[in-house]
């Protein structure tokens, strides 16, 4: 029986759009579960992943750099175990926001949404309003 016009333009349509699709429905494996190290408040970038041993002592870390199994990337001579893995790592070198006060970027990273104020909840000082429903600093336990 050969196929129908409709056959035709589906297959047609498949192979345009997803042409992984039409050669046999294979498509490639994908992730299962993803690891995830959001170190907030965690060391500096400059101490440990971008070292910078050539610049003025005022820029640099304390720590030296070491070789990784990447060819020309090193980390921080604290970090030997992750250098002897470095080849099965992805380092993001290139995330970046605009914002000057970093929990809306946080929350954007996180959420892929914009926070709704400004701050991202933020409370600068103690007669700053409250703008979510974060606890109150010390400072405020009793308000």
């Amino acid at each position: 029986m050969l196929p129908s016009r409709r056959d035709v333009l589906r297959v047609g349509t498949v192979s345009v759009l997803a042409p992984g699709l039409a050669a046999g429905g294979s498509r490639p494996p994908q992730a299962k579960a993803v690891i995830l190290l959001f170190m907030d408040g965690g060391p500096s970038h400059i101490d440990l992943f971008d070292l910078k041993p050539d610049a003025p002592a005022e820029v640099r870390g304390p720590f030296a750099p070491i070789a990784t199994t990447v060819p020309g990337v090193r980390v921080c001579e604290h970090l030997p175990r992750l250098a002897a893995r470095m080849h099965h790592v992805l380092q993001l070198r290139s995330v970046r926001h605009a914002d000057a006060i970093h929990d809306p970027a946080v929350y954007l990273t996180l959420t892929g949404r914009r926070h709704p104020t400004p701050l991202g909840g933020l409370r600068t000082s103690p007669t700053t309003p409250r703008t979510s429903g974060r606890c109150s600093p010390p400072w405020r336990a009793g308000a």
